[in-house]
Parts: C-alpha cells; structure tokens; sequence
C-alpha cells in the first residue's frame, strides 16, 4: 500500500531584505524640492524627501514624519505619485527598496538644513536630469510631471 502525503504550498516568509520608504515630491510655484542627502543610501546625491516607515506607523503620517524630520516644512498630500522599486546593496547583502511616492505643497515653515538634508534646493523641470540623483528618484520625477493632473486623489480612501 503506498501512502501519499500532501505537501502544503510553499508558505511566503518575512524577509529582512524587503525596506519600505515613502517619498514626497514637495511643489511650489512651478518648482520641487530637492535635498542632498546626508545619509545612506543615497548619501551625496541629490533625492526628493524620503524615509523608512516605522512599524505600527500609517503611511501618511510617515510621509508628513519624514519631511518635518528631513527639511521641518508641514505639507498637505495631495496625490499618490506612484509605487517604485530600488535595489539596495546594503551591509553586504542586496535589500528591494520599496518607495511610495506622493505629492504635496508646503502649507508651514520654510525647508531647513538637517542632518538629513546637507543642502536643499527649489528646482524646475529642466534642471532635474543635471541633478546627481539616484535613477528612482528621476523616475518619480518624471512621472509627477508627466501627470500632474492625474494620478491618485487623497480623500477618505484613494480614488481615481
């Protein structure tokens, strides 16, 4: 008699090699703000405001978090930008970066150099791809731009 087992499928796991940041592109007068950023992992080059979500934190509030702790300016959200991807070598070992992009316009406070933001700058259109800047953050660029008007209002849930 031969007994079969069933074999479950193969279970998805957690991995430590899985980051997710959130992003803001931060517009005024035509012009987005952009720091030099003084941190890994794009230390020295030029990025829209972004950081890591903290556990048990909305995404959101972690995108507000990250700019009053990168340049101290209060921001409304205004459009989800897009979903992107980056991979990281970080300590030896690759990580998938996950960077989720909104828009939004300084409502408080005037950007300040950080810790965080070594430099800052209000830049137009033309002179971002001159920028020292990380490919994923020239493709949000590109894509704010190329739907300004479109993309994904914010209201009591994201709708199109």
């Amino acid at each position: 008699m031969t007994m079969s087992y069933f074999r479950p499928p193969r279970v998805d796991t957690i991995s430590t090699n899985v980051l997710v940041s959130v992003a803001a592109i931060i517009h005024d007068r035509g012009k987005v703000l952009m720091i030099l950023e003084g941190e890994e992992p794009y230390n020295n080059q030029w990025v829209i405001p972004m950081g890591y979500v903290h556990a048990r934190e909305r995404i959101l509030e972690a995108v507000a978090r990250e700019v009053m702790e990168e340049v101290g300016v209060d921001i409304q959200i205004e459009r989800l930008v897009g979903v992107y991807d980056d991979f990281l070598k970080i300590q030896n070992s690759m990580a998938h970066h996950v960077i989720i992009c909104y828009s939004a316009t300084p409502v408080a406070n005037s950007p300040a150099i950080t810790r965080e933001a070594k430099e800052f700058a209000w830049t137009d259109r033309k002179n971002v791809p001159r920028l020292p800047a990380p490919n994923v953050v020239k493709e949000m660029l590109t894509d704010y731009y190329r739907n300004q008007r479109g993309g994904w209002r914010l209201g009591k849930k994201l709708l199109h």
